[in-house]
């Protein structure tokens, strides 16, 4: 079944649409790109009200890419479970799969698709982007594209990534 609530944090139009990082529960912050003050700007946190600006006019949260890169902070790893229970149902994120980048530059915001890589794999190449900020979406059956689509033209016999500008 699809997800029907944000996992992440969220902002629009200056409203918490949802208020924790994924791994709140366990303790860890998330990383988030958000617009405040006129600025894009990201930062790891783990609660929509500790994200500065007044007003924050979005925010969307994540997995750190490039200086943000940090995914055993982030509570991508083995973690302990409430249960007490070691679990590794968190690094799910991290694995082989089509991942979505919400990547920044420029004053443009871009929209990347990656096709069957790991996050590590991504993370080095979203630097070739040069992006001033990048964050890993949730991939896998949760990503909007898997690359099927007709309007992708995405030749799925070599690694490469899509930056799809966002107006």
């Amino acid at each position: 079944p699809r997800a029907t609530t944000p996992c992440s944090i969220l902002i629009t139009g200056g409203k918490i649409e949802w208020h924790e990082a994924s791994r709140y529960w366990a303790g860890y912050p998330e990383a988030v790109m958000y617009k405040a003050n006129g600025k894009v700007k990201m930062g790891e946190f783990k609660l929509a009200r500790e994200v500065p600006g007044n007003p924050v006019e979005w925010a969307v949260g994540g997995f750190g890419l490039m200086q943000f890169w940090n995914p055993d902070g982030q509570g991508f790893k083995k973690i302990k479970m409430p249960n007490g229970k070691i679990s590794d149902f968190y690094t799910t994120v991290a694995y082989r799969t089509n991942h979505l980048v919400l990547g920044y530059k420029n004053g443009m915001m871009y929209l990347v698709f990656c096709k069957n890589m790991t996050a590590e794999e991504v993370n080095k190449l979203m630097a070739k982007f040069n992006f001033e900020y990048a964050l890993l979406l949730d991939g896998g059956g949760l990503a909007a594209m898997n690359g099927e689509e007709s309007f992708a033209k995405i030749k799925t016999t070599i690694k490469q990534g899509y930056a799809i500008q966002m107006v």
